[in-house]
């Protein structure tokens, strides 16, 4: 260890860019004892054991340290351990880098969850791996988050949305149109849970688009239904200007809807009373074209950021519409989207999709 720490860790230049570096790093020999660690690493070290010969198991305060004959590394359960296994496989591959998940059970029994990237590396004549080291469980624990809240609120809603339903089916007159707008407006609650999962499963890459052979038609009178009795009552009108004839594109229904209804959302939100939102489909041999209309010009500043991510003109943590339209548009279903604003015509979004 000293013949180690003299021609590397005392070399001011490396050991000032290893300490530099924001994740916990640990430098192991051939027998996973610690030669080194940045100070990333110190915070994550939970042990009073002395770093330098220590293992990993004994410095996490993993149970199968203590449970194993020799320690870290030789408890049962250890062969399921991804720190252990990423290590082994850095020093015996061929390509000498390997990575991996580890779940650790601490004796505070809170747990960590790591995600394990291993270099080797020759020093003078003695073998070691990297080891870089992220802390994954939050991500984790999102996740497992996302996916319970998407399953129950959803199963919720669509109890209240169908019990609504019933209760419009057996009332009449002003009773009945109270009815409906309890319908419509717990439609739309299910629409923008539907839009924050579908987003979440964009920006990942998990998104599933089947494409279909859609009449726009039908659809652009759907989102406009969607929209109108709830919006009127605000005093903010729609139109629905449609082509003659038939006009069929070739492509993933649910997410052209979302992205329409995006971009409907957002001007009705910035219309204001006696204002009429227009939303328009025009037809070429090559593509159809949507656009919707409002009346208000956006500022400069507002049009410079339109599609950035969390940018919104309603206050922090909203500002996904425009950006989750661009996404949907541009990466899943092969279009192109963009706008115009002006005082005096407004402002125009546009989206154009492939007809095939």
């Amino acid at each position: 260890m000293e013949a180690v720490n003299s021609s590397v860790f005392l070399t001011p230049g490396i050991a000032l860019i290893m300490q530099a570096v924001a994740h916990p790093i640990i430098l192991l020999n051939i027998d996973r004892q610690v030669m080194f660690s940045n100070d990333a690493a110190n915070a994550i070290l939970t042990s009073a054991l002395d770093v330098v010969g220590s293992k990993p198991g004994e410095l996490l305060n993993c149970v199968g340290e203590k449970s194993g004959p020799s320690g870290c590394g030789t408890a049962s359960l250890c062969r399921l351990c991804g720190l252990v296994n990423t290590v082994w496989q850095a020093f015996h591959n061929s390509s000498g880098y390997a990575e991996g998940d580890c779940r650790i059970r601490t004796s505070d029994a809170r747990g960590l969850v790591l995600h394990v990237q291993a270099r080797r590396m020759e020093i003078g004549s003695h073998l070691f791996v990297l080891v870089s080291l992220t802390d994954i469980g939050h991500e984790e624990r999102r996740r497992v988050l996302e996916r319970t809240f998407f399953h129950d609120v959803l199963n919720t809603a669509n109890v209240v949305f169908m019990t609504a339903q019933l209760l419009a089916s057996e009332l009449s007159g002003d009773s009945l149109e109270k009815a409906n707008t309890l319908v419509d407006s717990v439609g739309l609650l299910i629409d923008e849970i539907q839009g924050q999962r579908i987003l979440l499963q964009a920006e990942k890459g998990h998104l599933a688009s089947p494409m279909a052979l859609v009449d726009t038609h039908t659809l652009l009178k759907s989102v406009a239904r969607s929209y109108q009795r709830v919006n009127n009552s605000n005093g903010v009108g729609l139109t629905l200007e449609l082509p003659q004839g038939p006009c069929i594109v070739q492509t993933d229904p649910s997410l052209l809807s979302r992205v329409i209804s995006n971009l409907v959302k957002n001007a009705f939100e910035a219309a204001r009373t006696g204002d009429t939102v227009s939303i328009r489909c025009i037809e070429t041999p090559s593509f159809a074209r949507f656009e919707v209309q409002n009346p208000r010009a956006m500022p400069e500043y507002v049009r410079l950021q339109i599609f950035t991510r969390s940018f919104s003109t309603k206050g922090a943590g909203r500002g996904v519409g425009t950006y989750s339209a661009r996404l949907l548009t541009e990466t899943y279903l092969g279009g192109r989207i963009g706008f115009d604003s002006n005082e005096k015509e407004g402002t125009l979004f546009w989206v154009e999709i492939p007809r095939n």
